[in-house]
């Protein structure tokens, strides 16, 4: 194979893998809008059971926050991703989750770790984290509802066993190819924000009615608001890994661009060397020829 053969195989496979680089930016684009656009149309649901507990609190005054007795137990969910090619998403993740668990054990609190994403667990197990369990990372919207399913039987074991708080980490996108790690509390309410639905004004002029038993009606509103809390984070975190692949989409595109035109100068600059070679053996063979002449 001569060079030039081989710069034109590297010049194609270069440009094979610049179209692929190409084809997941635009990927990753849609699916930050698909995921952007799921957490807009949870606002309608949040809206609706905020509506529920604003009515319920009314009847009821929020109760005073007790003092629990013994050792407070925590139940974290760490929302990850089993992905690869998104950058430092689940390595700026397992520093954030370990960060918090560390100011947990620095207030004597006790916790479990569930984790979603088998990379996240992988790195959170180098750093001497254990998982109660692993579950794998949704790759869609859809597949959001499925990991709902499988975190909310852990999540009741959790308060069935005593836990006093449920908290999810995750990625949250800042707009662009940015992100941060956050701590959404789950489980109880927070107290500010139940106080808060409590202080606003009722939208219209008649309050709504029901049947069914306060007590009930207020567990299934929580557990609702847990739901769309789940749900938001595992859409969020999709964004933010989708955020996070297109930076990195981004810089691959740079880098195989950068390639291409130094591949491509290589290449020129070999064919004009055969070139010049080529001429310069038909400039030698055609004096060859032409020295009888002068004998």
């Amino acid at each position: 194979m001569t060079d030039l053969d081989y710069l034109r195989r590297r010049i194609q496979s270069t440009e094979d893998l610049h179209t692929v680089v190409k084809m997941m930016k635009s990927m990753a684009a849609a699916n930050i809008r698909r995921n952007e656009l799921a957490v807009e149309a949870l606002a309608v649901q949040a809206r609706a059971v905020e509506l529920g507990l604003r009515a319920l609190i009314r009847h009821h005054p929020i109760p005073a926050e007790r003092n629990r007795a013994g050792v407070h137990r925590v139940g974290v969910v760490a929302i990850g991703t089993d992905q690869g090619m998104c950058g430092p998403f689940n390595e700026k993740l397992s520093r954030f989750v370990c960060g918090r668990l560390a100011a947990l054990r620095d207030t004597s609190k006790q916790y479990e770790v569930l984790v979603v994403g088998q990379r996240l667990a992988g790195l959170l197990d180098e750093a001497q984290v254990t998982a109660r369990d692993v579950l794998n990372s949704p790759i869609s919207v859809d597949g959001a509802r499925l990991l709902m399913r499988e975190l909310l039987p852990d999540i009741e074991d959790w308060q069935a066993s005593g836990f006093t708080r449920v908290v999810v980490l995750h990625n949250r996108p800042l707009g662009g190819a940015r992100w941060e790690g956050v701590e959404v509390p789950l489980l109880p309410p927070a107290r500010r924000w139940l106080e808060r639905l409590s202080a606003e004004p009722w939208p219209s002029r008649t309050l709504p009615q029901w049947s069914l038993d306060d007590a009930a009606l207020f567990a299934h509103l929580v557990r609702q608001h847990l739901v769309t809390t789940l749900y938001r984070a595992a859409a969020e975190s999709q964004a933010a890994e989708n955020a996070s692949r297109l930076a990195a989409m981004q810089a691959a595109e740079q880098s195989i661009g950068d390639k291409l035109d130094d591949l491509g100068q290589t290449y020129r600059h070999t064919r004009q060397a055969e070139i010049t070679l080529e001429l310069l053996d038909l400039v030698a063979g055609f004096e060859a020829l032409r020295e009888p002449d002068h004998r």
